[in-house]
């Protein structure tokens, strides 16, 4: 009996894995690849962290920069323009229209499956799937169309009616600023998570609305107590995803509809990295501050993975 190995314990496992590797060895060959890619585009690149703690010069060898510790870091924390301003811009446009978009994308697919026409629900979910084949760069032209101070249509409209006397600067206020980022990224990307939370709905068995009907329950009951409870844990497990993306903006997105005017309002992360980076070509500095974000995107993302098994019972990591 001082052999015995109690199946599903660690000694177990750990017997199987040659095994395993033996017998599925040609699955393993056809993600190597993939793995090698991602250790190349993604690992890799880490090395040049280093930049961020000394004074890089372009043309000189990594170790001819005079090496400064963490002063580009205790720069950002200190300016004025710095840490403060960017989390606050950065967290509040992405976590508000992520909890927003996930909110109003998962009640989008319960109104489509609960569509007595299939066929104008269809329709309905590939006009709402357009948008996110949309550069942010046409946004910006259909933005200006509607809102520009000159010749945007729905200014000319309401200044025309006599429902306001002056023409409003949407693309230039600062207070129109993160609405309008927020309204863009639910406008372009609710069809598509839409798609992700009505296969999880139409994945749920029919046999538990047919007893729930049977028991009495309406539509509305059925999908309180039904549809909503299959999905929570989709929800949870998008949710955690997306938080490991919180603080990589869509730069194109923020780079379109940025100027002078908002540009206090729009200062996200990788805004902040660009223009200190290539056009102010501080590469050093730029580089604390990339460092600086993907440590705190960690921590969110850890925090957030705990919360999902508090509340769903599921987690990613």
């Amino acid at each position: 009996m001082s052999d015995y190995i109690r199946p599903g314990t660690a000694a177990a496992v750990k017997g199987k894995r040659p095994l395993r590797l033996k017998k599925y060895w040609t699955l393993y060959a056809l993600g190597l690849p993939a793995l090698a890619a991602y250790f190349v585009w993604c690992y890799l690149p880490l090395a040049g962290w280093s930049i961020a703690f000394t004074k890089f010069q372009p043309g000189k060898s990594l170790f001819a920069n005079g090496f400064v510790g963490f002063d580009h870091f205790v720069k950002f924390f200190k300016s004025s323009s710095g840490f403060g301003m960017v989390l606050k811009n950065t967290l509040g446009i992405n976590l508000i229209s992520l909890l927003l978009l996930f909110v109003t994308a998962a009640a989008f697919a319960v109104a489509i499956n609960e569509i007595a026409l299939r066929q104008f629900g269809r329709i309905v979910q590939m006009v709402s799937f357009f948008p996110y084949f949309m550069s942010y760069v046409v946004a910006y032209a259909i933005v200006y169309a509607l809102f520009g101070m000159k010749s945007g249509a729905v200014n000319q409209l309401l200044v025309n009616t006599g429902i306001i006397k002056t023409a409003i600067n949407v693309l230039g206020s600062e207070k129109a600023a993160w609405p309008m980022m927020i309204i863009l990224r639910l406008w372009k990307e609710i069809g598509y998570y839409s798609i992700i939370f009505l296969a999880s709905i139409v994945a749920i068995p029919a046999e538990e609305y047919e007893a729930a009907a049977i028991d009495g329950a309406g539509r509305w009951q059925r999908v309180w107590h039904i549809t909503l409870p299959n999905i929570k844990r989709i929800f949870f497990i998008m949710l955690v995803l997306q938080f490991g993306n919180i603080f990589t903006n869509s730069l194109d997105q923020f780079f379109a509809f940025s100027n002078a005017t908002n540009m206090d309002a729009l200062t996200v992360f990788d805004m902040y990295v660009f223009r200190y980076g290539l056009l102010k070509s501080d590469y050093s500095y730029a580089t604390a501050v990339g460092v600086i974000k993907s440590i705190v995107a960690l921590v969110l993302l850890t925090g957030v993975n705990k919360l999902s098994k508090v509340f769903a019972e599921t987690s990613v990591i």
